[in-house]
């Protein structure tokens, strides 16, 4: 979740510089960008719309049925980052 929390100081930068207004703030991911964007949008209320595609499944698929899929997506220990 290390890319998570770069997301939301890019958001603070952005911001802080007034470059633009983010009453409307959306952010959109595919694969490992979809998985960033469901942690940025679960953790920083700033970001108020969320379009998440090519992320959603479940373990098992990550595990034992997708081939070729990106490392960016594994989340072996979920719990590490939380602890």
């Amino acid at each position: 979740m290390p890319k998570t929390w770069d997301l939301m100081r890019l958001i603070d930068y952005v911001a802080a510089r007034g470059a633009w207004s983010l009453r409307e703030l959306s952010c959109v991911g595919f694969s490992g960008g979809g998985m960033q964007t469901l942690y940025l949008a679960a953790l920083d209320e700033r970001v108020r719309w969320a379009l998440i595609s090519g992320y959603l499944y479940g373990v098992r698929d990550a595990l034992l049925t997708l081939n070729n899929n990106c490392s960016c997506n594994y989340q072996h220990s979920p719990r590490g980052y939380f602890l």
